[in-house]
């Protein structure tokens, strides 16, 4: 029996049991009355825009984390979504589809050409707008945990990310997504419980501010005339500037150019000048996942790299012909800027 189905029975054998000791005491309560059988409880509508965090074992990865976001439409046949990982992941991009009852939700994430997950939500508080849950890999035994919060409603306002992540009170923010208001005063924004007292400017895709004083760390919050929209993760408030020491030596490829690192700082991309080669690491535990070639074509000595705000992409200039597009996750190519080096060498 698979994982999946085998979390479902147990979820609807605990469902029925509920119900019973339910409609026993109120059988007892009204003198075991003849009325009939209590219906079971509708469930919640998930439709909407979900982020939040993951967690697992993998038996041969060991203790792997990250981050998720989902866009799930729901209807009385069913869920259907695309969601997105990142973190400790291969295959970023997939396809939700799932199950609606009276015994719960539950469902796949299908990314090929990674394997399939299987995932069963165990709590919903939609007006909290919160969600819990449970995941397996039924092909390699790898399972877990992941909590989310509804950061949006299908037809209202989405942050899709802020840039940069995290600042000093009075540093310069750019909140990127859809559904804003052009008009400046239309948009209500809060950095965790403090409010932005104007915007710099305003867009229907973009805001910018400035980090107001006293907010604390935490997500930001946007309501505009048609609905109330959250940053897929917290603006740290927390930032430092610590010395820099040396933690560790890490061998990559030849002649390291350049680094750049991801918004959640798990982790670094190093450019290798000479052999036109990134390598990808993990900040964590201060090794290479994988070190790959930029681009076949790619005239070396490669010259630069830069990380996408939203965490996605990973950018390469190298020699006289193009800009290679990466995909953050496996380094793998996505797709090629031509640019004009004006007959240079770099």
């Amino acid at each position: 029996m698979a994982n999946g189905q085998f979390l479902r029975r147990i979820k609807a054998s605990a469902s029925r049991t509920i119900l019973m000791l339910a409609a026993m005491a109120v059988l007892s309560a009204c003198g075991g009355g003849g009325g009939g059988a209590l219906p079971p409880p509708a469930p919640p509508d998930i439709s909407g825009v979900w982020a939040g965090t993951w967690a697992g074992m993998d038996p041969v990865a060991g203790p792997i984390t990250g981050n998720w976001e989902a866009e799930i439409i729901q209807t009385d046949s069913g869920i259907t979504g695309a969601a997105t990982l990142s973190g400790d992941i291969d295959c970023p991009d997939g396809s939700v589809t799932g199950f609606v009852d009276a015994d719960g939700i539950s469902g796949t994430f299908s990314r090929p050409p990674c394997q399939r997950n299987e995932w069963v939500l165990t709590a919903v508080n939609m007006g909290e707008k919160s969600a819990s849950g449970i995941w397996t890999k039924p092909t390699s035994n790898a399972r877990g945990t992941f909590t989310g919060t509804q950061i949006a409603k299908l037809d209202g306002p989405r942050i899709a990310f802020v840039n940069p992540p995290g600042g000093r009170p009075g540093a310069l923010v750019t909140i990127v997504g859809t559904g804003f208001s052009p008009v400046a005063m239309d948009n209500v924004l809060n950095f965790n419980a403090t409010p932005v007292t104007a915007l710099l400017t305003a867009s229907a895709t973009t805001l910018t501010t400035r980090a107001p004083s006293g907010a604390k760390t935490g997500p930001l919050f946007l309501t505009t005339p048609q609905e109330t929209a959250i940053s897929p993760r917290g603006f740290n408030m927390n930032v430092s500037f610590p010395s820099p020491f040396k933690t560790a030596d890490i061998v990559v490829g030849s002649v390291p150019e350049g680094v750049a690192i991801s918004p959640d700082g798990r982790k670094a991309y190093v450019l290798n000048k000479v052999d036109g080669t990134i390598s990808m690491l993990n900040t964590a535990t201060n090794r290479v996942i994988i070190s790959l070639t930029v681009h076949p074509t790619l005239t070396v000595p490669a010259q630069a790299v830069a990380v996408s705000p939203d965490g996605r992409r990973v950018y390469v200039a190298g020699g006289t012909n193009s800009i290679a597009v990466l995909d953050a996750a496996n380094i793998g190519l996505r797709d090629t800027i031509p640019v004009n080096a004006i007959g240079g060498t770099e």
